[in-house]
């Protein structure tokens, strides 16, 4: 299917985007990923075509278990729109023993955090909110998220978040107080998004 020029530059920011995220000051150049997802998933088909080394397995727990202390694990939503991804608090509880940079995508609730139910954009759009990006993706950035579904959480400091802006490229007269989180941070090195970035190729 042909694509818009939009759907390549939205695209083109997700990997962008994906990849500040997932680093850290700490981690070197020969790092490996573990992925809980589908074999047909556009970030790991991304890491795999780029040479980036990563592990892929099909059950969350498996991908926790089998990484070594301190590295990252990405726990996609296969299930996504119509199954929120499950975290157990003994799955949690494994990650921080390991001390591991986990990523979770589209959870249903966490331990200590409730999730509500699934919602569905319609005007909203995704706003950057934090400076972690740097100025590739400046705060007050829009970027385009179609037909998204979310789950509301409540979050201090979300990275990214979802609301009804006014604006092209910037949303001109800042972020209202409505906005739900979109992407945000949880002590203990958890990152989580309350949809499904990483289909950034395929979803969009």
């Amino acid at each position: 299917m042909k694509r818009t020029l939009a759907q390549k530059k939205l695209a083109a920011v997700l990997i962008v985007s994906f990849l500040l995220i997932i680093q850290s000051p700490g981690f070197g150049a020969g790092i490996e990923f573990f992925l809980s997802c589908e074999a047909e998933n556009d970030l790991y088909r991304f890491l795999k075509q780029n040479g980036i080394p990563c592990s892929r397995f099909d059950a969350s727990a498996k991908a926790i278990e089998m990484a070594p202390t301190g590295a990252p694990v990405l726990i996609l939503a296969d299930g996504y729109p119509r199954s929120p991804t499950q975290i157990t608090p003994s799955l949690l509880t494994r990650a921080r023993q390991k001390n591991l940079r986990l990523y979770v995508e589209y959870p249903a609730s966490l331990p200590g955090l409730p999730g509500g139910q699934p919602k569905r954009t319609h005007w909203e759009r995704a706003v950057i909110t934090s400076e972690r990006f740097g100025t590739r993706l400046e705060p007050l950035r829009i970027v385009g998220v179609q037909d998204c579904h979310y789950i509301p959480f409540d979050a201090d400091k979300p990275w990214i978040v979802i609301a009804k802006v006014a604006g092209f490229d910037r949303a001109v007269y800042g972020v209202p107080t409505s906005a739900q989180p979109l992407l945000f941070e949880e002590a203990g090195g958890l990152l989580v998004a309350t949809t499904k970035l990483s289909q950034f190729v395929t979803g969009r």
